[in-house]
């Protein structure tokens, strides 16, 4: 056996020494680079790292608020107030019945449902009950149970209900848009949320959206439509008030109404829009299209005389009918009283491509674009699909379907001396965070010509007489002259066969002040059932009321020889 000597001791600590002093470098080295590492992290990428933590703590989340609906005045139509969630982890719960009886009992939540949820214990995060009341979520916070948080959240609130329920549009629990503007500029309203795709973005609030609305004529439109709802018990009825000059919807109502905070408690049909997710053949409101087209192609003038055969005339096997009976008529005569014989002939002389063209050049058979969803654009078929019936029919305005928006973004034109605007309800979207605005309406939107100035006034003075001599006299305003067309279109019949006998669509489409149009108006009811179903009985009294408010509201100055009141002092618009 070999004898351990002092040369072999130190040997061996000599090696020692060195794997030691190796050791320590390599160590140094390591702590050197670690150290510059979390330094380079929180340096240079510190928000990545921020969200990434924020992600995997969900108590800790930062909540973006969505961003703000307004008026075309600013006065706030949709906002977001805070509320608190309560959530859990049901790892950390140690009594987990207990728990649940409590939260349940301080909730107002069923037992076995929050029960349950705390038995996930698979997951880490399990809600109890999203959006509480402040005094509910004191009390969590005050009880302080195990495994149980309070997270802060946002609710959407409409501070004016369900005045323009059905342009705004309403969101679901996690504030995404689900219908109106709430869906259309989602992406702008909701803003950079924690958990973003977009990559290292920080939190950020919402944008906000000013509409082209105006609460007050909004307000003006709502009461004046309701009275002919209570008076005349439609299936549904809307109304539109449009910007002449910039084709901006002041504007837009339907009824059925529907409550943006609470859509749910209406049917699915009445939080559809009529006025753009539906159509219809809205009958002789369509007849001064048809006069704008024939003058322009300068086939008839306001003084050409038209036999209307004392109100009935064959065409072939069809029988065409006027409400009364009428000889001969000047052009301008047959729009005032609303001859169907009249109009049909005038039809025949344009031909079907003239006709198809010019109703193209007015929008139909398109979508109006306007920023809402679900737009419906109706049927216009193509030249290829028409026979001389198709002229005879749609010149007074069956066999053509449309929505509101695009019937009265036609009349816009006529008011706006030939040239037809794009509607919109939206003015501007604003970044609130420094006041710069993202998007403008009026940067995007450029008019277009659709007949002259010479035909749009000559179109006007027939439909003034309508309001003046015709079937519009319930439309005319006391201290404005107005111009319009009455509309008393037959429906279709459920099985979509043949026309209804006693189901009707009702509409008053007009201008004022007649002389420089400002405002157009239409007012629609459907299948009215009591008190009349003409255009002008029906719907003109409401154009008459809106179109009072709304021209006095706006400071427009009287046309009328009356014009000695002073109006607009009447009224407090505050």
């Amino acid at each position: 056996m070999n004898e351990w000597s002092p040369k072999d001791a130190s040997a061996v600590s000599a090696r020692v020494g060195r794997r030691v002093k190796v050791a320590g470098v390599i160590l140094n080295m390591l702590l050197v680079a670690v150290t510059y590492r979390v330094g380079h992290l929180q340096f240079s990428e510190p928000e990545k790292y921020i969200r990434f933590a924020t992600l995997h703590r969900p108590e800790e989340q930062r909540v973006v608020r969505r961003g703000n609906i307004y008026d075309r005045r600013g006065r706030l139509m949709a906002t977001s107030v805070p509320l608190w969630s309560v959530f859990a982890d049901p790892a950390q719960v140690e009594s987990r019945l207990e728990t649940a009886r409590i939260l349940s009992r301080v909730l107002d939540a069923d037992l076995s449902y929050v029960y349950t949820r705390l038995l996930r214990t698979d997951r880490r995060f399990v809600w109890i009950k999203r959006q509480v009341s402040h005094s509910r979520a004191e009390w969590v916070r005050a009880l302080d149970l195990r495994g149980v948080y309070l997270r802060k959240e946002y609710r959407r609130f409409y501070p004016y209900g369900e005045l323009a329920g059905h342009v705004l549009g309403f969101t679901d629990i996690d504030g995404r848009g689900l219908e109106g503007i709430e869906a259309r500029f989602n992406d702008q309203l909701a803003g950079v949320r924690d958990g973003s795709e977009e990559k290292n973005a920080m939190p950020r609030r919402g944008k906000d959206v000013y509409l082209s609305i105006d609460a007050f004529i909004q307000a003006f439109t709502r009461d004046a439509l309701m009275k002919q709802v209570q008076r005349h018990e439609p299936e549904a009825a809307w109304a539109v008030v449009l910007d002449v000059d910039s084709g901006e919807v002041l504007s837009m109502v339907n009824w059925p109404k529907v409550d943006p905070i609470a859509p749910s408690a209406v049917p699915a049909s009445h939080r559809r829009s009529r006025i753009l997710n539906s159509t219809y053949e809205y009958g002789s409101v369509m007849k001064p299209i048809t006069v704008a087209i024939a003058l322009e192609e300068e086939i008839v003038e306001p003084e050409t005389e038209i036999d209307c055969h004392n109100g009935r005339w064959h065409f072939g096997r069809r029988a065409i009918h006027d409400v009364s009976e009428h000889g001969t008529l000047t052009v301008s005569e047959i729009v005032a009283h609303s001859s169907n014989i009249g109009m049909a002939q005038i039809g025949l002389q344009v031909g079907i491509d003239r006709f198809w063209n010019g109703l193209r050049r007015f929008g139909f058979g398109r979508p109006t674009g306007i920023e809402l969803p679900g737009e419906s654009t109706g049927i216009l078929r193509e030249p290829a699909g028409w026979n001389d019936h198709s002229l005879i029919s749609i010149a007074f305005g069956q066999e053509i379907s449309t929505n509101a928006i695009a019937l009265i973004q036609a009349y816009q034109a006529l008011g706006n001396e030939g040239v037809l605007n794009q509607p919109t309800v939206v003015k501007k979207v604003v970044d609130p965070a420094d006041g710069v605005e993202v998007f403008r309406t009026s940067n995007t939107r450029a008019g277009r010509r659709v007949v002259s100035r010479d035909t749009a006034r000559e179109v006007m003075d027939m439909m003034k007489k309508v309001v003046e001599e015709g079937t519009g006299g319930r439309a005319s305003l006391e201290h404005y002259t107005s111009a319009g067309k009455t509309g008393t279109g037959s429906l279709m019949c459920d099985e979509g066969r043949g026309y209804s006998k006693d189901k009707y669509i009702s509409t008053f489409v007009g201008l004022a002040p007649a002389s420089n149009p400002k405002i157009a108006v239409l007012v629609s009811l459907e299948s009215p059932q009591r008190g009349g179903h003409y255009g002008g009985t029906v719907a003109g009294p409401a154009f008459r009321e809106i179109a009072r408010k709304a021209l006095a509201y706006l400071n427009v100055p009287s046309d009328s020889k009356n014009d000695y009141i002073a109006r607009a002092k009447k009224y407090d618009y505050r």
